[in-house]
């Protein structure tokens, strides 16, 4: 719990910093991920099961061609496949973003490709096992359409369980995103 005030403060210092003289926007998402891949160091990669995911970003616009981020996601309980409720796991990540616009805006529409890192908190894990979570990356294409924003991204997340000694594994995700920006004026 303490990482996490950590994260979160360090979020809303970026937040509040960018804020000057800046335009802002905050844009709140939902998700579906597909079912993707979870490995383990001594282990054939597993099938992990669909999920869901909520995440609020605040962005800003550094020029007309780039954009920074800065974002919190939830990613909901999901399990790996033919294993019971034990397996269920979830993450909640704090991440900075680098968006790149390479048209800026073409009537009314804004695509971009953008690339995130940050660091996952185990959020839940049903299992007895302590859980850790470690470092994640990902990027992926999206576009706004006036205040609409669409996303397909991938993202790899790192954590380990000490089960008794300490395992480290690999989430990979791979999802659709759909949000609204709400601007913020300065």
């Amino acid at each position: 719990m303490k990482k996490f005030f950590r994260a979160f403060s360090v979020f809303v210092f970026i937040c509040a910093a960018s804020a000057v003289n800046a335009e802002m926007n905050i844009v709140p998402k939902v998700a579906i991920d597909i079912p993707a891949s979870l490995s383990y160091d001594s282990a054939a990669d597993q099938d992990a099961k669909r999920g869901f995911n909520l995440s609020l970003e605040v962005r800003g616009d550094i020029s007309q061609y780039f954009m920074w981020g800065a974002g919190s996601a939830y990613l909901f309980n999901r399990g790996i496949a033919g294993c019971g409720s034990d397996s269920d796991f979830s993450f909640m990540s704090v991440y900075g973003s680098l968006f790149f616009t390479p048209f800026g805006y073409f009537y009314q529409v804004k695509p971009y490709i953008r690339v995130n890192a940050g660091y996952d908190i185990i959020a839940s894990n049903n299992a007895a096992d302590k859980t850790k979570g470690g470092v994640t990356w990902g990027g992926g294409v999206g576009v706004e359409y006036k205040d609409v924003v669409g996303e397909v991204y991938g993202a790899h997340h790192y954590g380990s369980v000490e089960n008794p000694d300490p395992i480290d594994f690999k989430y990979v995700q791979i999802g659709i995103a759909l949000g609204y920006k709400f601007k913020l004026k300065s």
